[in-house]
């Protein structure tokens, strides 16, 4: 209040009539030379962004094009939870950022070896490989200094629950995008494997055949004398299958070796192995790279995200069950710490829920036929 007082003295005396007009300038532009911006939820951040990663901060430089801005060089301390980028960066990954080079213009703080939050944003332009733009109006910021300091929130979210609350509205972004490509089993057109097919037709007749529809009255059927004209894969050691498509009436939908697809009649069907049956209690495996999320029930629950090492192609696991929410089809998975197949035992390794087909409507696991 004193420091108040003197100032509105010296502003009203006599002889103080210019410092008032000068204080009175620089109080109304100093707003617009300041960042401001309304703060909002997580989820507005998260939707409204183009990549959301947790980075840490290796160096930074600054960028000679005069546009007064530093590229940060950000070190993933987790897979990303949101991006375009092909492939989806991981854990370890290096990316590059740019932000304004001063705090008036909402640049972020440039303090290497903290953790950041990033909403990354399209630089506005169509040039390709430009750089992602970060500042503290995307929702950006630190999450983790490196002073000791609290760690850093969001407005709806307290630091403790930031990585949950990220891990929940990435796992329904990745839910909503398998059930755009989820199969429909009674799908003419489905293209995505629901099962294995033993066809009978091969040992009884010596041949099948395959319709254009699942019917006979539809065009002339194509004659097929073995698993080799068809896309198969082995139900069991050195025993193939037909991959199938569609199941409509006891009728098949099968694809040719040449890549078209035909149905084949009840006739020359066999034994039919659901793809919800076939891992289950069997060696198994995730090919990878993966998603990572494991649900605590099938398409409930806020899912965790278990990181694999993306120096292999697949990651163990043993298949528990099965379940199917609505015309959703889910595993139950544990997620095996040592590979049996390297003398690991099974019976150990965090467990969980996962959609049985990814964001391309591929199978998400499948099992060792042939065994290690």
């Amino acid at each position: 209040m004193k420091a108040t007082a003197s100032l509105f003295r010296w502003v009203f005396f006599p002889g103080g009539f210019i410092a008032a007009v000068v204080l009175t300038l620089l109080l109304a532009a100093s707003p617009a030379r300041a960042c401001r911006c309304a703060q909002q939820d997580l989820a507005d951040y998260f939707h409204a962004a183009r990549e959301v990663v947790m980075t840490r901060l290796t160096h930074w430089d600054p960028v000679a094009d005069g546009t007064g801005q530093l590229t940060l060089h950000m070190e993933l301390v987790a897979p990303a939870y949101r991006t375009t980028r092909d492939p989806v960066p991981d854990t370890g990954d290096r990316i590059a950022y740019r932000t304004a080079d001063n705090s008036a213009a909402c640049g972020l703080p440039a303090s290497p070896g903290a953790v950041y939050l990033l909403f990354a944003q399209s630089d506005g332009s169509d040039r390709e490989n430009a750089p992602l733009q970060v500042n503290g109006c995307d929702g950006s910021r630190i999450i983790l200094p490196v002073d000791g300091s609290e760690p850093g929130g969001i407005q709806d979210v307290p630091p403790r629950f930031v990585v949950q609350q990220l891990n929940g509205l990435a796992g329904l972004a990745l839910l909503r995008n398998i059930a755009l490509h989820h199969p429909n089993p009674a799908d003419i057109g489905n293209s995505s494997l629901i099962g294995l097919l033993d066809i009978a037709g091969f040992s009884h007749a010596g041949h099948a055949l395959l319709y254009e529809m699942p019917s006979t009255a539809r065009g002339t059927p194509v004659r097929v004398s073995g698993y080799a004209d068809l896309e198969t894969r082995e139900v069991s050691y050195e025993t193939p299958a037909a991959v199938v498509f569609a199941q409509i009436n006891g009728w098949y939908r099968l694809r040719l070796a040449d890549g078209g697809f035909g149905w084949l009649p009840p006739d020359f069907a066999g034994t039919y192995f659901p793809y919800a049956e076939l891992p289950i209690r069997r060696l198994a495996y995730l090919p990878l790279p993966w998603h990572g999320f494991l649900w605590p029930e099938a398409g409930a629950g806020l899912p965790i995200r278990e990181a694999i090492p993306t120096d292999r192609r697949e990651q163990a696991i043993e298949v528990l069950e099965s379940t199917r929410i609505a015309d959703s089809l889910w595993f139950r998975i544990r997620i095996l710490k040592e590979d049996p197949c390297e003398g690991g035992t099974t019976g150990s390794g965090v467990t969980g829920w996962i959609p049985a087909y990814r964001e391309d409507g591929q199978p998400s696991l499948w099992y060792y036929s042939r065994g290690c």
